[in-house]
């Protein structure tokens, strides 16, 4: 089973200073690459880059950033496309999920797809 990463989860494990969610975060990241199952989006690693480099009480260099993406683009990603948000806006549309997060979880863009 694919489970999708959302941007919060990559800043708490890579950049943030509450150590607490960071744990939490690493822990999960960790048990997804070792057992193969985390998937990304490039809208959440956009969101990644932005938020790290920009939005951190302590900003992660542009370098360093960057060599996270690298990283997870090893995962399956998940491309934003016209008809990606031809559906995401569907879903958002039929039922109570924001247009945002719809993107994110749009059922056909898994590698193994779901139902709504």
């Amino acid at each position: 089973m694919t489970r999708f990463v959302d941007t919060n989860v990559l800043v708490y494990a890579h950049g943030t200073s509450d150590e607490q969610r960071s744990a939490v975060a690493q822990a999960l990241l960790a048990e997804l690459w070792a057992d193969g199952t985390g998937a990304v989006s490039t809208q959440v690693l956009q969101e990644f880059y932005d938020v790290a480099t920009r939005k951190l009480r302590s900003p992660m260099p542009s370098a360093q950033a960057r060599q996270v993406i690298v990283d997870y683009a090893e995962w399956p990603v998940v491309e934003m496309t016209p008809q990606l948000i031809v559906s995401a806006s569907l879903l958002h549309e039929h039922h109570d999920v924001s247009f945002w997060d719809a993107l994110i979880v749009e059922p056909r863009c898994w590698p193994e797809p779901r139902h709504c």
